[in-house]
């Protein structure tokens, strides 16, 4: 038998294709992953903003909060309900950016983001709540200013 007529399927050229064709699947992978790496930061990065936001306006609505449990601690020791309803709608009507609603409710807003506020609505009371507090909170929760209109395309960039 001569060996020389043996042809073989791997050649140097085969090899080459082989070794090349890997090395493009392994830069497409790295490729992607360094995207998707950079758009979890990106995501990563919008959170904390948002969070750091909705924090600095937790922070403002229970400073105005404190001031209106002060507001009603030092009128509570008017001698009857119609004197104390007077005095802390007088009272309260020093605090900036509140609203006093006639069924004896405080009601304020703290900008978090452009399009997004933190509401607050308490209701007071002459006569303390069973937890023993002059003030009960009926909503604290974060709304949109952003009206949803249907048409608006979504950017998927």
């Amino acid at each position: 038998m001569n060996h020389r007529n043996r042809v073989t399927f791997i050649t140097n050229g085969t090899t080459s294709i082989m070794l090349t064709f890997v090395l493009l699947c392994m830069l497409t992978f790295s490729v992607l992953s360094l995207a998707s790496a950079n758009a979890n930061m990106k995501l990563a990065q919008k959170n904390v903003n948002r969070t750091t936001a909705y924090y600095h306006a937790e922070n403002e609505a229970n400073s105005i909060l404190f001031q209106i449990i002060e507001c009603l601690d030092t009128t509570a020791q008017t001698n009857n309900e119609t004197d104390f309803f007077q005095e802390i709608t007088k009272n309260l009507q020093k605090i900036p950016n509140i609203t006093i609603t006639t069924n004896h409710q405080v009601q304020y807003f703290v900008s978090v983001e452009e399009e997004f506020i933190l509401n607050i609505t308490l209701e007071y009371s002459y006569w303390p709540f069973s937890d023993g507090k002059r003030y009960r909170i009926l909503a604290w929760n974060t709304q949109s200013t952003h009206e949803w209109d249907a048409n608006t395309p979504l950017p998927l960039v």
